[in-house]
């Protein structure tokens, strides 16, 4: 018994005419069509919206016609050339295909497949053609955008680094930040068909590095992107300071202010070779942003007579740049932080040693990730207010309404405050 219709999108690449190198359809016509296992997806028939497979010509021939009664197609980001040393006279592009799915009742609920080069996302239906010219956009998914037309378009992995890039690009810069939902984790996440699509299409993308979004290497390398990547820890030096002290990496590097001003001059620097003509509002831009960065740094040095030296505790490394330009000590064990961090499981005598820092009152204050939560870290907050120890949450992603320097001025008052009563 058939449940109904799912609307998905699938991207593979045009090999040779009506060829794709995608599991689901080989041919330049509407139809039906099983995967070559014989199985579909997950037993479910493939049908494939005719305008969508129509073969590529020779590219100075131009573009087919839509097949009669075929949804209207359209989308610059499937333009982008994939692979090189496509068949003689032919050119190999990332390819969208707007597909229906007809599902037996009992996989209605199917996870998001991937088959090689062909994603397929179970989210909404993106019509999108090789030969199109406008951008598409995908209702739902994660990746949240401010919109342009066809200038400088730039992909940041959180949206942390999208509205630092968004206060010095302008209004005129399309910014897309994949991940802005404050539940996502970026150790763990996983991107859509859309934000393929947007990493292919963008001329300036901008990852954290370190281990934190290596997602973004992912999406770069399977796009075929030949885009500037500007790697937020390599750019900070701060993986070989840690590696010269035998420490671990803190790859938060959003909390550490010197490395956003470096990080403020890249992005001017970069915007300014891909777009010349908007050098100077690039610049400007800058030039308000890095001021009012400075003026972070300068509130945490008049803050640090009053900081420097109180104890405090940690759920996870998040704020530790802060922690240590104020000169606080961070007196939680490691192996308790470490584990939080890496959803590794703690040792009794672990969680004790942390529970008594607010017992004891070895510290002022707890500051905890909000995002990341469970047994251990309830447990260690109701410690804390228990004994009467102030607690400051913070988080990984930009709050609703809040940009880069006004949230991480509040941060660095409600720590302050914390460490100074």
């Amino acid at each position: 018994m058939l449940a109904g219709v799912v609307a998905l999108a699938v991207v593979g690449r045009v090999l040779a005419p009506g060829v794709l190198d995608a599991p689901v359809v080989v041919g330049s016509h509407a139809g039906r069509h099983r995967h070559p296992d014989g199985g579909g997806v997950g037993g479910a028939v493939v049908e494939v919206v005719g305008a969508a497979t129509a073969p590529l010509t020779d590219p100075a021939a131009g573009c087919p016609e839509p097949a009669p009664g075929a949804a209207p197609v359209q989308g610059r980001a499937a333009e982008r050339a994939v692979a090189s040393d496509p068949p003689t006279g032919w050119t190999r592009r990332a390819l969208t295909l707007a597909v229906t799915v007809v599902v037996p009742e009992s996989e209605r609920h199917m996870r998001i497949v991937q088959w090689g080069s062909a994603a397929v996302a179970a989210s909404s239906l993106l019509l999108l053609s090789a030969c199109g010219s406008d951008d598409a956009a995908a209702p739902g998914s994660s990746a949240s955008a401010s919109s342009s037309t066809d200038g400088v378009s730039v992909v940041a992995s959180t949206n942390v680094y999208g509205d630092i890039v968004s206060a010095i690009a302008g209004d005129d810069v399309e910014v897309t930040s994949i991940i802005s939902d404050p539940s996502a984790d970026p150790h763990s996440y996983e991107a859509d068909t859309r934000t393929q699509l947007a990493v292919s299409d963008a001329d300036l993308i901008i990852a954290n590095g370190g281990g934190y979004d290596d997602f973004v290497g992912t999406l770069v390398d399977a796009s075929g992107s030949s885009a500037p990547v500007i790697d937020v820890v390599e750019l900070s030096g701060r993986e070989a300071e840690a590696e010269a002290a035998g420490e671990e990496l803190n790859e938060h590097m959003w909390y550490d202010f010197e490395t956003v001003l470096t990080l403020s001059d890249e992005i001017v620097s970069s915007l300014s070779e891909i777009d010349p003509d908007n050098a100077d509002d690039y610049e400007a831009n800058g030039a308000d942003f890095a001021e009012a960065v400075q003026g972070l740094i300068d509130s945490e040095a008049e803050q640090q007579p009053s900081t420097s030296g109180a104890g405090v505790a940690i759920t996870e490394p998040v704020p530790g740049y802060l922690l240590d330009a104020l000169g606080a000590e961070n007196r939680t064990p490691e192996e308790f932080s470490e584990a939080i961090e890496e959803g590794g499981d703690i040792a009794p005598a672990v969680l004790q040693e942390t529970l008594d820092l607010f017992t004891s009152g070895q510290v002022k204050a707890l500051v905890y990730n909000e995002q990341t939560t469970g047994p251990e870290t309830e447990q260690v907050l109701s410690a804390a207010e228990a004994a009467g120890v102030a607690v400051v949450p913070v988080t990984e992603t930009l709050p609703d309404g809040e940009d880069y320097v006004s949230w991480m001025q509040n941060n660095l008052d409600a720590v302050s405050a914390a460490l100074s009563a």
